[in-house]
């Protein structure tokens, strides 16, 4: 609780940048935060091991694109917000929502064609095409 309390509240200081906590502890933390919860849900005594996430194997799929988009996507959407006077609660869900959308078209239309095109030219050694995560995806 405390890192997130860190981390929402002194992410950012206006004239500032991003501040002393988040540039030094906040992402590290974050990150050791999400591998323990990984390690968490590959032990199959854990009850994070039996529980299914609805969305999150599509979630995984787009995993790439997200991470690729969301930063610009966030400095436009902060523009916009500040230039509109919008709720600054707003500006969070906003971006989540723009990043989630904007990463499952780049996947649909960038990334998935040309890891198609990897696999006709230079197929792998170890998977088949139908066990590929396209094919999963896609339904092959």
């Amino acid at each position: 609780m405390l890192m997130l309390y860190g981390a929402f509240n002194f992410h950012y200081i206006d004239d500032y940048g991003y501040g002393f906590f988040m540039s030094v502890f906040g992402y590290s933390l974050i990150a050791v935060a999400f591998s323990t919860l990984v390690l968490a849900a590959l032990s199959p005594a854990s009850a994070l091991h039996r529980l299914r996430v609805p969305g999150a194997a599509q979630i995984a799929l787009w995993s790439y694109s997200i991470y690729l988009t969301h930063k610009p996507l966030a400095h436009i959407i902060q523009g916009i917000a500040e230039r509109t006077g919008a709720p600054p609660w707003a500006t969070l869900p906003t971006v989540l929502a723009a990043s989630v959308l904007v990463g499952a078209l780049s996947y649909r239309f960038v990334e998935a064609p040309f890891m198609r095109i990897r696999q006709l030219h230079f197929p792998g050694n170890f998977a088949t095409p139908s066990a590929s995560p396209i094919a999963a995806a896609h339904g092959h």
